[in-house]
């Protein structure tokens, strides 16, 4: 996990140290998809959770992935809308009544607003920026125990949660865009342990890749 958070940082580093005067036509009424990739670190309280004497380890790090909207309304603000998955990484043993696995996942769909600041960049292909969005966020868990008979379990639980970041996007292209975003997801508790936790809250590191469309040419 730190190796791949080091990763990261030295890329946004890189990116900021690279990034010339070059200027790029202005995002004001363009759209784009976008594609994440990266890690959360769940830091939310826990729950002791028995699968028939199950012995269960929960990483506190995981994978995320991500898919999202974006619609720049100026070349200050961008609405987004963002779908992101947080993997739960669960180990089991044999139980006393058979072979036990769990299988957890995390989902967000948030909307929010994206501010790019300060003003001198407006114009430029690098451009830092603030963002906040809120949704709903979905916990499922799957439970399969191998006995005598294969019996599985499904639930799903449902929360709120809220996004607070910061990152820098660089247009690569007329119709590409290369981001770096780091946040914090603030979630309140879930009814039932989803992956051992009640709140998978905490911070995230993502790279992304923007497809754009709009009439602007760079």
């Amino acid at each position: 996990m730190k190796t791949r958070i080091v990763q990261i940082l030295a890329a946004v580093v890189l990116v900021l140290t690279v990034d010339g005067i070059a200027d790029a036509q202005p995002l004001d009424g363009r759209y784009g998809i976008e594609l994440s990739l990266g890690a959360a670190v769940r830091l939310g309280s826990t729950a002791d959770v028995n699968y028939s004497g199950v012995d269960v380890d929960v990483d506190a790090a995981g994978f995320l992935g991500g898919l999202g909207f974006n619609y720049w309304m100026s070349e200050s603000s961008a609405l987004t809308v963002q779908f992101a998955a947080r993997t739960v990484n669960i180990g089991v043993s044999n139980g006393v009544t058979g072979v036990n696995t769990s299988t957890s996942s995390v989902t967000t769909a948030l909307l929010g607003l994206k501010y790019y600041l300060p003003p001198s960049t407006y114009g430029r292909r690098g451009r830092p920026f603030l963002s906040i969005a809120a949704g709903p966020v979905i916990g499922k868990e799957e439970r399969t125990e191998i006995y005598q008979a294969v019996l599985y379990e499904s639930a799903t639980h449902g929360a709120f949660g809220g996004r607070l970041g910061a990152g820098y996007d660089l247009q690569l292209g007329r119709h590409t865009m290369l981001g770096f975003s780091t946040g914090y997801l603030f979630m309140s508790d879930f009814e039932e342990p989803v992956g051992a936790r009640v709140n998978h809250s905490g911070p995230d590191f993502a790279i992304s890749f923007s497809y754009l469309f709009g009439d602007n040419r760079l």
